[in-house]
């Protein structure tokens, strides 16, 4: 175990994408905003572009994407602020990785939950969830880019779960969280809503 550890963190410290840089930043800005009672006026700073930090794009995302991101990073902050002191921004990025990171795992528990629901023994749904780990592609893109698209990921195997065991509240609920971040859950929902549920008002 030991071994498999110090190989993420190898991993984890390896890399980090722009995009990544950029949201995190775009989230430290946020709270910012929030600080000086801006918070409605987020996007509009962003777009302003009046300060040090790298960012090429505006601010794309759902405002709940970047709280996200702001609160994971809320102690930094309040730390900079009492300490007075200039965080770094590669810092920022790879304390941000760990959002992403942390949902790429919690993908591995749903999905080994989704197996035992379909009928897998307990080691074969074990094995599912490695085999997501260990797939280069998505080990690539989360563990070594930073790339966030987990964030979704988890939400939609949350509702798949959900959908599962029939319960329809959580199903839709968590679809609208996963629609945070992307908007193709929309295209699993409605399908899955209608194998289900059979009445077209209490559809809506």
């Amino acid at each position: 175990i030991l071994y498999v550890v110090v190989l993420c963190a190898f991993f984890y410290f390896l890399s980090g994408h722009d995009d990544l840089l950029e949201t995190s930043n775009h989230a430290w800005l946020l709270l910012g905003c929030i600080r000086d009672g801006q918070f409605f006026h987020f996007y509009e700073v962003v777009m302003a572009h009046q300060n040090a930090l790298y960012y090429v794009n505006n601010a794309h995302y759902n405002i709940l994407c970047y709280l996200l991101y702001a609160l994971w990073q809320l102690p930094v902050f309040l730390a900079a602020q009492i300490g007075h002191f200039a965080v770094r921004e590669s810092f920022l990025l790879f304390w941000s990785k760990a959002v992403g990171t942390a949902a790429f795992g919690a993908c591995a528990v749903l999905l080994k939950k989704l197996a035992l629901t379909l009928g897998f023994s307990d080691p074969d749904a074990h094995l599912a969830a490695l085999y997501f780990v260990l797939d280069p592609f998505a080990f690539f893109a989360a563990l070594i880019m930073g790339q966030y698209d987990s964030l979704c990921l988890v939400f939609v195997l949350a509702s798949l779960l959900a959908w599962r065991q029939k319960r329809m509240w959580q199903f839709s609920l968590w679809t609208g969280a996963a629609m945070v971040f992307k908007f193709f859950p929309l295209l699993l929902f409605l399908p899955l809503l209608v194998l289900v549920e059979k009445r077209p008002l209490r559809c809506l």
